[in-house]
């Protein structure tokens, strides 16, 4: 197996300023991304376990790689900030919206009300 002697040739000439650099691009990048992304949060009032249901829907990245603009259900917002929201503002069924965050397992979208 050849890699490890790949990888070790490609390290060869990398110093730590170039990591530095680099890890801030991808950073950079991976934030455009995610900015980029279209979300969708909408009221549920017919949902049958949650007549406060509010749904979130993200552009998949995958299908933005691939040129298609699809969106992808999320999940929900939590029951008690969704019963708030729909409390405050009754007839209000969409809500303008923008992606926060990405991590492991959670997505933090930031709702305008």
């Amino acid at each position: 197996n050849s890699s490890p002697k790949v990888l070790a040739r490609l390290c060869d000439n990398l110093s730590v300023d170039d990591l530095t650099g680099h890890a801030e691009k991808i950073r950079k990048a991976k934030h455009s991304l995610y900015a980029s992304l279209r979300t969708t949060v909408q009221a549920e009032p017919y949902n049958p376990h949650d007549k406060n249901a509010i749904l979130v829907c993200i552009e998949s990245i995958e299908a933005k790689i691939s040129g298609n603009m699809g969106l992808e259900k999320a999940g929900h917002i939590r029951a008690l900030a969704a019963k708030v929201l729909r409390e405050a503002k009754p007839k209000k069924l969409v809500y303008k919206s923008s992606l926060a965050s990405v991590s492991a397992g959670n997505i933090v979208v930031k709702v305008e009300v």
